[in-house]
């Protein structure tokens, strides 16, 4: 009646017998080997804790009486089962084609078999190594779906329980082409294509990396908008620019957010021609002076008129600022002179209005969205409106009237500290450069020292 357990356990076999008559002990023989396995006292039990995992054992019991060690009792084979893998993990996001699984292996495993939730049989058996790629040869899981993933090992006999679960998923594809410009001295525009298809797309983000530094997230756009201009890299700087898309994940709770695979492309913002910061041509860096007499970046001296007409110094590009020993007026020569820069501000803004328009209905179908940005663009425009005797707002506001009220004093100062404290462009870009700075603070500070509170009429 010998009987030995078949895989109930995984710390050993469990062997048991029927009591002999005048036995005082047994012996207890694996396989029929020699010397006996154990001796044990009148007991009718043991436990085999050396066998090896996954391998099947003949058992036989002697018992020991004064005659000396009984005949051997009939066999009977057990094993000790597989513990569960442990160490099970799943990769999360990182490829488009398949997860990776991988987990610790088993003492006696010859195999593996791996789970995933959603199927009842295995998705893959008679797996030899300690990992797996769920893809396309096992039924690929869905892009954007979350799995669970569990393991099960095999031995020359017996499976073991299921381990631990760990989750994983199979990333969606993300923009297929993305492009940085390399032209413009203002900025560098970054475009990518639209991803459709499900899980929805909820969002794009885009981030920026310069030489060995870690890539850096720069702005999250809507998932209707499909272009970023970068105007805060710096003139020269060569970028690596790369846009993910945001979507949540199937199955996921509570519900995660998650990112495609970066799709890059290289862009640099060159040098402007003019030696400015590569932004609107007399930009911060340029020392030509504003209409309405007050001075920008760079120059100290007043218009002596102190009004909005004059002419900027040095019109003949042949004049190298030596004094005319004869006293003689250069004759002016219109062709050669430089544009009127807040005019040229001006334009360039109302091209930038008109572009964004024309984005925004092509690209936005959202109607609060809409609202809020056409109204963003509708104050945008009150720039090119005339507030005094023909001046636009923004040539007033160029040379430091910030309140558009035609005097230049504290109040002006207030009016811009607060829109920049709100990150404001349209009430603190001064040079409309596309930021906001100390240059745009040295502006109106300039103009207040320079008209003392003077009223331009």
């Amino acid at each position: 009646s010998v009987a030995a357990t078949d895989g109930t356990l995984t710390t050993g076999v469990t062997v048991t017998w029927a009591a002999s008559t005048g036995a005082t002990g047994y012996k207890i023989f694996r396989d029929g080997s020699e010397p006996a396995l154990a001796t044990v006292g009148a007991v009718m039990t043991y436990s085999d804790t050396s066998a090896v995992p996954g391998i099947s054992y003949a058992y036989t019991v002697r018992a020991i009486t004064v005659a000396g060690l009984s005949a051997a009792s009939l066999s009977n084979t057990g094993y000790r089962n597989l513990t569960a893998p442990l160490s099970v993990a799943a990769t999360d996001g990182t490829s488009i084609s398949g997860v990776t699984v991988t987990w610790a292996a088993s003492t006696g495993a010859t195999e593996y078999q791996v789970f995933r939730s959603g199927t009842v049989a295995a998705i893959a058996v008679n797996v030899v190594s300690n990992s797996f790629i769920d893809s396309s040869t096992s039924g690929a899981p869905l892009p954007g779906t979350l799995y669970t993933y569990t393991i099960k090992a095999t031995g020359a006999v017996g499976v073991s329980t299921a381990s631990l679960g760990n989750t994983g998923y199979r990333n969606r594809v993300g923009p297929a082409t993305v492009t940085a410009t390399d032209t413009d001295t203002t900025k560098v525009r970054v475009s990518w294509t639209a991803i459709t298809g499900t899980p929805a797309v909820t969002g794009y983000e885009v981030w920026r990396t310069i030489g060995e530094s870690a890539p850096v997230p720069i702005v999250t756009m809507g998932n209707t908008l499909f272009t970023y201009d970068d105007l805060d890299i710096d003139p020269g700087v060569t970028a690596l620019y790369s846009v993910r898309a945001k979507y949540v994940l199937v199955g996921s709770s509570p519900a995660t957010t998650v990112r495609t695979l970066p799709t890059s492309d290289t862009g640099i913002r060159p040098v402007g021609a003019t030696g400015g910061d590569g932004g609107i041509a007399g930009g911060p860096e340029s020392s030509t002076a504003l209409p309405g007499g007050s001075g920008n970046k760079g120059d100290e001296s007043e218009n002596a008129a102190g009004s909005g007409d004059s002419q900027n110094a040095a019109t003949d590009p042949a004049d190298d600022g030596t004094e005319n020993p004869q006293g003689e007026v250069k004759p002016e020569v219109k062709p050669e002179e430089k544009p009127d820069e807040c005019m040229t501000i001006a334009l360039a803004l109302a091209d930038q209005i008109d572009a964004l328009e024309i984005q925004l209905k092509q690209s936005v179908k959202d109607e609060s969205a809409t609202a809020i940005t056409q109204k963003l663009l509708d104050r945008m425009r009150m720039l090119m409106e005339p507030v005094r005797d023909g001046e636009l707002a923004v040539c007033a506001m160029t040379r430091g009237d910030v309140t558009l009220d035609g005097v230049i004093d504290n109040d002006d100062l207030g009016a811009f500290l607060e829109s920049w404290s709100a990150g404001d462009l349209i009430g603190a870009d001064l040079n409309r450069d596309g930021r906001i700075t100390a240059t745009d603070m040295s502006i109106v500070l300039s103009a207040i020292d320079a008209a003392s509170g003077k009223k331009f009429d």
